[in-house]
């Protein structure tokens, strides 16, 4: 802000100093930062495992627990790390079923919703350690059935597991940088009716009432077998 002469009738005015506004705009991005969530991520159970450095700090204090209960969905491997998204693929299809007809024609009959798929380019860089837990993560995502939440800027996409890991090192990216090609795909959970005090007892759903002993032959059905020779 330009400095205000004292002139008469110009109450005097006091210029904002470069501190100050740096200090301002310091402030200001610190308090848009608490109120923005992550833009990327991928999370279990509302935990961070690959995110930001930002998204990982902001969680800091409980990254002990998802580090054991992460222990606890029997992959241990999967532990947070910090990684950048670099690209974001995702795909869904709706093919449309059709049965032939006379005369070589054919008509739709039905439209199948299949799961979504997503594809993530995630890059890490730093010390050893923090490579080899980058990969060690995403080997446990990859052979783990555990259900992830992929994080964007516009949407979440939930009930999603790993089924592939690929990340190719090149000399013109350095040691220190790994690019790994993340897929996922949707999983979807269907129910079943139990059906229980029907009317008609065959109509119920199958209850278990324990281990069933094999009943033996009685010694009459055996002798009307030796003489009849009857073969069931």
């Amino acid at each position: 802000m330009p400095n205000i002469p004292n002139l008469p009738g110009v109450p005097p005015l006091a210029s904002y100093g470069v501190g100050v506004v740096a200090l301002a705009s310091t402030d200001a991005a610190n308090v848009l930062r608490a109120f923005l969530p992550p833009a990327w991520g991928i999370y279990i159970d509302g935990l961070p495992i690959i995110a930001p450095s930002l998204a990982l700090a902001s969680v800091a204090p409980t990254l002990a627990t998802a580090s054991t209960v992460a222990a606890l969905f029997g992959a241990p491997n999967i532990i947070p790390v910090i990684a950048s998204t670099v690209e974001f693929f995702y795909s869904a299809d709706s093919p449309i079923s059709t049965y032939p007809q006379e005369e070589g024609a054919f008509q739709s009959y039905d439209k199948v919703q299949m799961p979504f798929e997503i594809r993530m380019k995630i890059a890490c860089s730093g010390s050893i350690s923090q490579r080899q837990s980058f990969q060690n993560t995403l080997e446990g995502l990859r052979s783990s059935t555990r259900l992830v939440s992929v994080l964007t800027p516009d949407r979440v996409y939930l009930n999603c597991n790993c089924k592939h890991v690929e990340f190719p090192r090149r000399s013109d990216r350095g040691v220190q940088l790994i690019v790994a090609d993340v897929w996922f795909e949707q999983v979807r959970f269907t129910s079943t009716a139990d059906f229980t005090q029907t009317r008609e007892p065959g109509s119920s759903g199958p209850q278990s009432i324990g281990n069933v002993q094999p009943q033996g032959i009685p010694r009459s059905v055996q002798q009307t077998l030796s003489v009849t020779g009857t073969v069931f």
